[in-house]
């Protein structure tokens, strides 16, 4: 029980079911369906079209999603979670060997080059069509009337356009959609956007084909070649998601499911099996957790860049990965106080922008849901249709040698740890949540520089400060309780768990073409102090070493 007396948010209470969403009309579209006789899907989806029209800057339908579904809380092994993967697919003519003779040696984030085709619509409609209970017309009805109608510009969602205006400004579309008048919207302002909600009209009543080979197809490739994107007809009428295993791991006395690769599931894992193995006690803000948890995430980070791929391009060895023996390597190369020394600052694209839905219905059906445009307004492109795209595709590599290639996938460092930071803390409360929220309720500030001690003694941490207007949110139950409870906190882009643990990351990009297959590699960890070789990941102080079997 938290102390009512101070400032803090008391968790939510309920037993019919519960939605968790970063804004008020499409946490009460979610409710709306449930209370019509949805089952989580069909909240999560309904929620998540709300929010790509009244929160455009996080997601959008020209962006990606990921799943994870518990049918009536079964979630007990990994075959019992149905997983999507609604990952974007770059443009097949995008090839490392066509960017290096044009003299090209990265991809920008308002470049046409820097979209995926985007898998959530698709994602949306197979989704339901398999495992909702209404379809995909009816739960767009809501989305169509704000986006036609107009709706109230909230403050997070004006800051958000505030720090944006470089970027809008860049897409005269995007700029005169969300700049009226050339300036942001106030907040209480109205904002419409008719040309989507004239697409979206179009999607409801002919079906998620209008999105891929109809008039909006055409006008986003129509809209990317004129920019000089390499996207054509064809790779946006071949997008298509894919259900897939998960992989799953232990944490404490919990179990914890992801989406596998190409998604980054598998580095949440692991870095959940590091922390499972250092004892940091119950401060969810500690130096030494915040300790702790910085120097895992500079070591999996350094397996990520080395190992994580798309497997349909390359080996991933993911049993190893998530193996006892490497986790224990792991937790033996952190010095629990000093921080591990850097030799380059990390150079990897931050995933901003995105949306995270949870979902429990009456039966318990859970429902965990990500939509993202990668950053802020995507790569800032709009098409006339209305149709922002997501720039993905920013966090390819254009190295013929990187495992992220743009022919073998691409990773991103935020989520992983931002969600894990946050699920850690979760599931450490001793308490079951009781103090005030399901282990959410406390800011994470960045660095704690109070209540008897700092990381300054440490060394440099690459931690920013975190931004007071993020947040997280979920709903939380037990076996054997008699309802659900749900709470948010300060922080943003971070995942919960529902009924046991269900958190999807968004993955990697899927390559456009097929590389050579590495042969298969065993792992081993290399100290801070060995001097760089070829072979190394030098990206962080720590080195995974690739090296093949003897």
């Amino acid at each position: 029980m938290r102390n009512l007396e101070l400032p803090d948010k008391s968790p939510v209470h309920a037993t019919e079911g519960m939605a968790c969403t970063s804004q008020p009309l499409a946490t009460q579209t979610a409710i709306d369906v449930l209370k019509a006789g949805g089952n989580a899907l069909d909240a999560a989806v309904a929620a998540c079209a709300v929010q790509c029209v009244v929160e455009p800057e996080s997601t959008g339908i020209g962006g990606d999603c990921f799943c994870l579904y518990s049918k009536a809380g079964s979630a007990k092994t990994p075959g019992d979670i149905v997983a999507y993967n609604g990952s974007g697919r770059a443009p097949a003519a995008a090839t490392v060997d066509w960017f290096a003779e044009r003299g090209i040696t990265e991809i920008e984030t308002q470049s046409p080059h820097s979209v995926v085709v985007p898998g959530a619509v698709d994602a949306w409609d197979r989704l339901l069509a398999d495992h909702g209970t209404k379809d995909l017309a009816e739960l767009l009805q809501p989305e169509i009337r704000y986006a036609r109608d107009g709706f109230l510009v909230a403050s997070r969602v004006h800051s958000d356009f505030a720090n944006l205006v470089t970027k809008l400004s860049g897409n005269a579309n995007a700029a005169c959609i969300f700049m009226p008048g050339g300036a942001v919207p106030r907040v209480g302002a109205l904002l419409r956007q008719p040309a989507l909600a004239a697409t979206l009209e179009r999607i409801a009543r002919n079906g998620r084909d209008k999105m891929y080979t109809g008039e909006t197809a055409r006008d986003m490739v129509a809209t990317l070649q004129a920019l000089g994107g390499l996207h054509t007809a064809e790779d946006f009428a071949t997008a298509k998601g894919e259900y897939v295993t998960p992989i799953s791991g232990g944490f404490r006395d919990h179990l914890v499911h992801q989406c596998p690769p190409n998604g980054q599931g598998v580095i949440a894992l692991l870095l959940l099996n590091v922390m499972s193995g250092i004892e940091v006690g119950d401060d969810p803000i500690s130096p030494e957790r915040m300790h702790a948890e910085i120097e895992a995430g500079r070591l999996t980070y350094a397996a990520r860049d080395a190992w994580l791929a798309d497997p349909a391009m390359a080996e991933v060895p993911v049993e190893q990965l998530l193996s006892a023996d490497y986790a224990g390597a792991v937790c033996a190369a952190i010095d629990p106080t000093q921080a591990q020394e850097r030799e380059a600052p990390l150079d990897l694209p931050r995933h901003e922008s995105a949306v995270y839905i949870t979902a429990v219905d009456r039966g318990r059906n859970a429902c965990s849901f990500i939509n993202t445009l990668f950053k802020g307004f995507g790569s800032g492109i709009c098409t006339p249709s209305g149709v922002l795209l997501t720039n993905r595709a920013e966090g390819l590599s254009l190295d013929p040698a990187s495992p992220n290639r743009i022919e073998g996938g691409v990773g991103g460092d935020a989520q992983p740890g931002a969600a894990d930071s946050c699920r850690c803390r979760a599931l450490d409360r001793r308490d079951g949540g009781d103090r005030g929220d399901p282990g959410l309720g406390r800011r994470h500030p960045g660095l704690p520089r109070r209540r008897g001690g700092d990381l300054s003694g440490a060394g440099p941490h690459p931690l920013r400060g975190g931004d007071p207007r993020d947040h997280g949110h979920g709903p939380h139950h037990r076996r054997g309780d008699s309802g659900l409870r749900a709470a948010s906190e300060g922080r943003r882009l971070v995942a919960v768990h529902i009924l046991r643990t269900l958190a999807p990351h968004r993955p990697l990009i899927r390559g456009s073409s097929a590389s050579r297959r590495p042969s298969p590699m065993k792992l081993t960890l290399s100290t801070v102090s060995e001097i760089a070789s070829p072979g190394h990941s030098t990206r962080t102080g720590v080195r995974v070493r690739k090296s093949l079997p003897s």
